[in-house]
């Protein structure tokens, strides 16, 4: 899983993090349950992509 789910306690907020190879902040949700589905779709959208994606080729040194 490339995604964090944290909740922020003075802004109430659910917030989506991408923790993969940058730290960013993707989404801020009301509940949990809306964060919990951006992330399963971004999830579904990276396999997707990944599926169709051309492996990187490993050069000799």
């Amino acid at each position: 899983m490339v995604y964090a789910i944290r909740y922020h306690e003075i802004s109430g907020d659910w917030m989506v993090f991408n923790v993969g190879d940058e730290f960013e902040l993707v989404g801020m949700h009301v509940s949990e349950e809306d964060a919990v589905d951006q992330v399963n779709d971004l999830e579904k959208r990276a396999t997707k992509l990944a599926r169709y994606s051309k492996p990187a080729l490993k050069q000799a040194a």
